[in-house]
């Protein structure tokens, strides 16, 4: 693995839809991290949002638009995402690293 012991790795990812169906790819990839050895630390939220006049703005990309577009003129009540997940992993301490750490102490 490349990242040091202790080490922090920052990761973003959202939910899209694959045939209307929701696909949960942070839930995904905090799996996936988890089975390479890495801790998750936290979950965060970023809105794709700006602020105009004191009201939150939501900011999707085209795709997004287009696709919401297209279902709900089929008659499918889809809803913008406007947000990512910021996944926060740590990678343990090595037992060498746990040790010069300690003792330095």
């Amino acid at each position: 693995m490349l990242l040091r012991p202790g080490g922090l790795a920052v990761i973003t990812a959202r939910p899209w839809r694959h045939h209307g169906e929701l696909i949960d790819l942070p839930s995904a990839v905090l799996a996936a991290g988890a089975d390479a050895g890495l801790i998750p630390a936290a979950r965060c939220v970023a809105l794709l949002a700006g602020l105009r006049g004191g009201r939150l703005i939501a900011r999707p990309s085209f795709f997004q638009l287009d696709n919401i577009r297209k279902a709900r003129r089929r008659g499918e009540p889809w809803h913008l995402i406007v947000h990512e997940d910021i996944l926060i992993f740590r990678n343990p301490p090595s037992r060498r690293f746990a040790r010069t750490q300690g003792s330095s102490a």
